[in-house]
């Protein structure tokens, strides 16, 4: 029904989930293998089961995860793949290993969130488009990108456009250095239906509507809570303050708050003089003061999630002490926490907690209530310190990886030098 062509579904490897492929699996892997790769549950049965089959590749084209759409009314509608090694979701642009010679040469990359709004533009001869695996954007999704181009159309509907949190997921480009423009789709269609219904020629045409990112910011601003007063004029420019703030380049930054400053009708001098004392947006307002819980910034998983069970379990922090030291954590909050910890053996988290430097006491205090359950949790710390031990050969991995896919594709010359180094790592990887 979404009119697929027998080449889109050979070439993008969908298929379906059914329990024969799963005997036939476990004659050629074990079953510890197949439960890390999320092809077996902790039970033993299938993880997917009779559901579409979308294989998750990565840039150079290796199959690295899978998500399964429901083939029924079940709950939920897709199942991904569980984080591993090599699967995470924040790190992976669906569709990019298609995408990224053609998001090279046209210089601007289309970000949607779906699937199929991936395929039915490729099929139809749109192949710059990708999408995120059902998160916010990330940093890494940025940093990937930038190696391709330096402009992001972002293609939503008009439901998804005007959600605070959606807008909030794509500012990172900002701070990339991006150029960020946003497409809302007419008629309340996904872009695959666009695309099925109107053609790829109005597709196309759709990047003329593209309105810049901080535009969107201020007219959904303006939309709610108007310009009949100074207060309104003011509450409008603390919603755009921050966004601004992330531009990198102050040319741009001055010339959005000009355009700011027509738009609320203040002066320029004196939206300059705010934003230059207050960049994030916080202009005191006598009239309006919100308390909220502080939020607490996302970190690293793999990190937290270690530190998470050495409090659980102290009696693993001198086997832990002796394969990872703290250069092996990248957040220098849970670096410090981690140093306190395995420093402190005989100490109760009480006791470490009053040590610590203010900034850090609420961290590990908020560590202390997490929970982590885990089948094994002796596997489970094993795991996550091979992970972090391997983390950086294995971001250097997937960054030469791409290069070597280019290499043989002829998109890039040839450098024997990094081909060496990228089968060298090849072998590493797979030990």
């Amino acid at each position: 029904s979404r009119g697929l062509t027998e080449h889109t579904i050979a070439k993008f490897g969908i298929g379906l989930s059914y329990k024969e492929i799963y005997n036939k699996l476990k004659d050629k892997y074990s079953k510890e293998l197949l439960t890390e790769a999320s092809l077996l549950n902790n039970n033993g049965l299938p993880f997917f089961y009779d559901r579409v089959m979308f294989p998750i590749l990565s840039v150079s084209g290796h199959v690295i995860g899978f998500s399964g759409r429901t083939t029924t009314d079940s709950n939920p509608k897709y199942l991904n793949s569980k984080e591993n090694l090599i699967f995470s979701k924040s790190k992976i642009l669906y569709g990019l290993n298609f995408a990224a010679q053609s998001i090279r040469t046209q210089n601007f990359a289309v970000l949607v969130e779906g699937y199929f709004d991936v395929i039915i533009p490729n099929q139809s001869g749109l192949e710059n488009v990708v999408a995120s695996m059902g998160t916010a954007t990330t940093n890494y999704h940025a940093a990937v990108l930038s190696r391709y181009c330096d402009t992001v159309l972002v293609m939503f509907d008009p439901d998804v456009a005007g959600s605070d949190a959606s807008l909030r997921s794509i500012d990172v480009f900002l701070s990339q250095g991006f150029t960020v423009k946003v497409i809302s789709v007419p008629g309340g269609l996904d872009p695959d239906e666009f695309v099925r219904k109107k053609g790829p020629a109005e597709f196309i045409g759709l990047y003329d509507t593209a309105k810049d990112f901080v535009d969107v910011i201020e007219d959904k601003a303006i939309a709610q809570h108007g310009l009949s007063t100074p207060q309104d004029k003011s509450k409008v420019i603390r919603k755009v303050f921050p966004y601004i703030s992330k531009i990198k380049d102050p040319l741009v930054r001055a010339d959005y708050l000009r355009h700011l400053s027509v738009k609320t009708q203040i002066n320029e001098a004196t939206i300059i003089s705010e934003y230059e004392k207050h960049p994030n947006g916080n202009i005191p307002d006598a009239s309006k003061v919100i308390v909220s819980a502080p939020s607490i910034p996302r970190k690293n998983i793999a990190e937290e999630e270690l530190l998470i069970l050495l409090i659980r379990h102290p009696e693993k922090m001198a086997a832990v002490k002796e394969q990872l030291c703290e250069q092996d954590f990248m957040d220098e909050q849970y670096r410090a926490v981690f140093v306190s910890l395995v420093s402190s053996p005989n100490q109760t988290i009480p006791q470490i907690i009053s040590q610590l430097d203010e900034t850090l006491q609420p961290v590990l205090s908020r560590l202390s209530v997490s929970t982590s359950v885990h089948k094994d949790n002796d596997r489970a710390i094993s795991v996550l310190v091979a992970q972090l031990k391997r983390r950086e050969q294995y971001e250097k991995f997937v960054l030469l990886s791409a290069e070597a896919t280019e290499m043989m594709n002829g998109t890039i010359p040839w450098d024997a030098v990094k081909w060496d180094e990228y089968q060298k790592l090849v072998k590493e990887i797979r030990k």
